[in-house]
């Protein structure tokens, strides 16, 4: 069962830091947002002995603009992210500090009686430090529906399709969810930033005008290419994965500001090295451990 989840966030670990799976409750509005978050996950103890945590720096930007006749939106979504690794009382670490690049072009047709059609193609460069960079790309694409059944109120549901470092294809579904209960109620997939990824779900409720309090889970992966001088596995595969549980604060100061603040633990955790044939290396978990993250948006 756990291997099954591992698989399965290995996508959409990569979908959180493009922040597309929640597009067609979210591009929908033209514009261009820009996003930088800070996250802080405590050493914890690792299985085989010795402790390891991360520090996440992460930047994003996404333009959404209308063409054609108005019911066609065609946007893109960079990111960048920048894992600093801590590895204390181990004998060899297994890789340094891990930077990514990702790129998406999300193409949305609104059709009628309130349905959406989504087609975004991605890709994604991650390594660690030293990695060889034309080793270092996963590609995918990312196909859904979607339907309003009110303001407020939205669910679909899609697939997922993407060659990864691997050289594993791999296709999963994916169900979209923006609904909201009432005026204070509303449940949705995260937005993939600070302690988030949009394979979860949120609940949150609204304390005041500009202010709502949430409460939610998902699942989050780091999947990257080791250096060729990496000690454990040369030019291999590295990952870590693990499952956040948290609390989110999101404040609005002005329409076109977003700040949020997270607290939670990360359960589940797991650090696994695998060979240049995707043969396992090493595996060791990774005890729960609190974790923090900080995230400012601003869009125009």
């Amino acid at each position: 069962m756990s291997n099954r989840i591992n698989r399965i966030s290995v996508f959409l670990g990569t979908a959180a830091l493009l922040a597309l799976a929640t597009a067609p409750a979210q591009a929908q509005t033209p514009g261009t947002s820009i996003t930088l978050a800070q996250v802080h996950a405590n050493q914890a103890d690792l299985s085989s002995g010795g402790k390891a945590g991360v520090d996440e720096s992460q930047l994003s930007f996404s333009h959404t603009a209308v063409i054609g006749a108005g019911r066609t939106l065609l946007g893109v979504q960079l990111g960048a992210n920048y894992e600093n690794w801590s590895f204390d009382g181990v004998t060899t670490k297994p890789w340094k500090s891990v930077q990514r690049f990702s790129l998406g072009v999300p193409l949305i047709r609104i059709l009628d009686d309130g349905w959406s059609v989504l087609v975004t193609p991605r890709a994604e460069w991650s390594g660690e430090e030293g990695a060889k960079s034309s080793d270092s790309v996963a590609w995918g694409l990312i196909g859904g529906v979607s339907k309003q059944y009110g303001e407020g109120r939205r669910i679909g549901f899609g697939l997922t399709v993407s060659r990864t470092l691997d050289k594993d294809n791999e296709v999963f579904p994916i169900i979209l969810v923006d609904w909201r209960f009432n005026e204070q109620w509303r449940l949705f997939n995260p937005l993939g930033r600070g302690l988030t990824s949009p394979a979860g779900l949120e609940l949150a409720y609204q304390l005041a005008p500009a202010v709502e309090l949430g409460l939610g889970a998902s699942l989050r992966n780091s999947t990257f290419r080791l250096a060729d001088d990496n000690l454990v596995s040369a030019g291999g595969v590295g990952k870590a994965s693990y499952a956040p549980v948290f609390l989110h604060l999101n404040w609005k100061p002005a329409p076109a500001w977003n700040l949020d603040a997270y607290a939670g633990m990360l359960l589940n955790g797991r650090l696994k090295v695998e060979d240049k044939n995707g043969n396992k290396v090493s595996s060791q978990d990774l005890a729960n451990t609190p974790a923090f993250g900080l995230a400012a948006s601003f869009r125009f």
